[in-house]
C-alpha cells in the first residue's frame, strides 16, 4: 500500500506542477523546457530531451536538451523510423529499452557528437488527433536501473500534457500571423488559449480524481477536485465578465450593506489567498452598511480586482487589502483594493483598462479590468490606478453616496 501510495504522489505532484507550468508560462520553448526539467528529475534520469516534428522535412528535430551534453545533439535531425525516438513516432508506441546497445534502433551518431553514453531510453510520441507533434525522451536513470512500468506511466502523463500545450502554441502561433484576421477571429484567438489552458486544467483535475477514486485515496481525489472547481471558478468567471462587457448595462439600484458584500468576496477568494501564501485583509467604514448600488455589479468589480491583486503576488505571499471609506460632505465613497505584488510598468498603465490588454501573458484574458472600468462608468463612478513596480498596485474607486 506505502509502494502504491507513493506512485500515486509522483503522479499528482507531475501533474500539478506540469499545469502550473502551462497556465503560468506563455513561451512555447521556455514552458517545453520546464517540462523537460520536471521529466527529469520526476523520472530521475542523467537527461532528458524533446524533439519536435517538422512536417514539411519530415524530420524531428531537438527543441529540448538537457544534460551536460545537450547542447551538443541540437544539430541533429531525424527521419521517422531513424534511430529509438523516430521509431517510437513511427510505430505511435511508448519504447522502453533498458539496453540501447542490444537494440538495432539506436542512433549511436547522437552519443559521438556529444560524448554521453546512453544506457538506456524511454521515449513516448507527442500526438493530438492523430497528428505527430513530436517525442518526448529520458535517458539513464541515475541508480543505475532500467526503467519501470511506474516510469512508463508518469511519462505518458507528461507527454499528454505536453502535447496539449505545444497544439495550444501552434494554433495561437498560426492565428497570430493571419494577417487578415477578422475582429471575430481575433475575439476567438485571445480568448482559445486561456480557455484550452483552463481545459488542460480540468482535464488533469479529473485524472486525479479518477486516481483517487480506483485507489480509495481522499487525499488524492480531494487534491482533483480542487483543481477542477479552481478552474471551473475561472470559467465562470470569464463567462460573467464577457456577458457584462457586450452590452449596454443600466445598474440595479438596491439598499445594500457594502461591507457584507466585501467580506463575501473576501470569502470567495479565500482558496486562491491560499495559492499564492497571501493574506486578505480587510479595513471597512461602519457607515456604508445601509448605501443605494448595484449590488451584482460591485460584486463583479471586487471580484476581478480581488483576483487580479492575488495573482500579482506570484505565489510570493505578501497582502491584499480592501477598504471601504465615506466622505460624507462630498457624498461620495471610495472602495480602495491595494497589494504588495509585482506592480505595473509606467508605460503599461495606460493600457491596462483596453479589452484584450493582459500583463498576465496567457494566465489572463484582459477582460476582467475593461469590465470593472465599464461597470463603475454605468454608476457615475470613476477608477484610479497607482503602481510601482516590486512593490505593488492600488485601485480606488469612487462612487457617489445617496
Amino acid at each position: 500500500m506505502t509502494k502504491r501510495k507513493t506512485v500515486l504522489e509522483r503522479e499528482i505532484e507531475a501533474l500539478s506542477r506540469v499545469n502550473k507550468f502551462i497556465g503560468s508560462i506563455s513561451n512555447l520553448h521556455r514552458l517545453l523546457d520546464l517540462i523537460m526539467k520536471e521529466s527529469k528529475r520526476i523520472m530521475k534520469a542523467e537527461a532528458s530531451s524533446l524533439m519536435l516534428y517538422d512536417p514539411k522535412s519530415k524530420k524531428l528535430f531537438f527543441e529540448v536538451a538537457l544534460g551536460k551534453k545537450g547542447k551538443k545533439v541540437k544539430k541533429i535531425r531525424l527521419k521517422v523510423g531513424q534511430g529509438i525516438a523516430g521509431t517510437a513516432a513511427k510505430m505511435d508506441k511508448v519504447l522502453n529499452i533498458p539496453d540501447v546497445t542490444k537494440d538495432p534502433h539506436f542512433y549511436k551518431e547522437a552519443d559521438s557528437r556529444s560524448g554521453f553514453k546512453t544506457k538506456s531510453i524511454l521515449t513516448v510520441p507527442l500526438k493530438r488527433k492523430g497528428k505527430l507533434l513530436g517525442v518526448l525522451e529520458v535517458l539513464n536513470k541515475k541508480n543505475g536501473r532500467p526503467f519501470d512500468k511506474q516510469d512508463v506511466r508518469l511519462i505518458q502523463i507528461i507527454a499528454g500534457q505536453a502535447a496539449v500545450a505545444i497544439e495550444n502554441a501552434q494554433l495561437y502561433l498560426a492565428n497570430l500571423r493571419a494577417e487578415r484576421l477578422a475582429a471575430v477571429g481575433q475575439t476567438i484567438t485571445s480568448l482559445s488559449h486561456y480557455i484550452k489552458n483552463l481545459l488542460t486544467g480540468i482535464e488533469m483535475g479529473k485524472e486525479t480524481v479518477h486516481l483517487g477514486l480506483e485507489d480509495r485515496e481522499q487525499e488524492t481525489f480531494a487534491t482533483g477536485w480542487r483543481m477542477v472547481d479552481k478552474n471551473m471558478e475561472k470559467v465562470s468567471n470569464l463567462v460573467l465578465n464577457m456577458l457584462n462587457y457586450s452590452k449596454p448595462r443600466k445598474p440595479l439600484y438596491q439598499l445594500a450593506n457594502l461591507n457584507e458584500i466585501v467580506k463575501q468576496v473576501v470569502a470567495s477568494q479565500e482558496e486562491h489567498a491560499k495559492r499564492e501564501n497571501a493574506r486578505l485583509l480587510t479595513n471597512l467604514d461602519h457607515h456604508l452598511d445601509r448605501v443605494l448600488i448595484d449590488t451584482s455589479g460591485i460584486e463583479r468589480v471586487l471580484l476581478n480586482l480581488v483576483g487580479n491583486s492575488l495573482d500579482a503576488l506570484k505565489g510570493r505571499g505578501g497582502k491584499v487589502e480592501i477598504t471601504t471609506h465615506l466622505e460624507k460632505k462630498k457624498k461620495l465613497f471610495r472602495i480602495i483594493v491595494s497589494d504588495t505584488g509585482c506592480g505595473i510598468p509606467k508605460e503599461q498603465i495606460k493600457e491596462i483598462f483596453n479589452f484584450f490588454y493582459s500583463t498576465k501573458g496567457s494566465k489572463g484574458t484582459g477582460i476582467g479590468l475593461a469590465v470593472t472600468e465599464k461597470i463603475v462608468k454605468e454608476q457615475k463612478g470613476k477608477i484610479k490606478v497607482t503602481s510601482e513596480v516590486g512593490k505593488g498596485t492600488t485601485f480606488t474607486i469612487t462612487l457617489p453616496w445617496h
